[in-house]
């Protein structure tokens, strides 16, 4: 069999499995070049809480409280010594300007928080 590979053969199999590769790890139409059905292996994207102008219906209030519900088992869950920075340090960069109701996570804006979720979500 292998006296009978040709370089044009080589090549053009090479090619197919690039593009197959490609096509797959991009979650593209892999099925058009193997002859298999193609099961994506990654994990759902949990939606994010913010509400944007995009959204269906932008009149509907945000449900804050549960967002910072969300924040707070992230920190509960993170080193109890570096929460307190972190908190600071995020009402810094967010240049909030008092705490309300004694809290910076309550002066936070539900946009503020998400970045607060997405930032620890990230770092486990």
């Amino acid at each position: 069999m292998a006296d009978k590979a040709t370089a044009k053969a080589i090549c053009d199999a090479s090619r197919r499995a690039y593009c197959a590769s490609a096509a797959a790890f991009f979650s593209l139409n892999y099925e058009t070049y193997v002859n298999e059905e193609f099961e994506p292996q990654e994990e759902p994207v949990e939606p994010r809480a913010s509400v944007t102008a995009n959204s269906i219906d932008v009149n509907v209030e945000p449900p804050i409280e549960e967002v910072q519900g969300v924040l707070m088992e992230l920190l509960a869950q993170a080193d109890q010594e570096k929460v307190a920075n972190y908190i600071n340090s995020r009402a810094a960069v967010f240049q909030l300007k008092e705490k309300v109701q004694g809290s910076w996570i309550a002066a936070m804006s539900i946009d503020q928080l998400q970045i607060c979720i997405d930032e620890l979500r990230a770092a486990k």
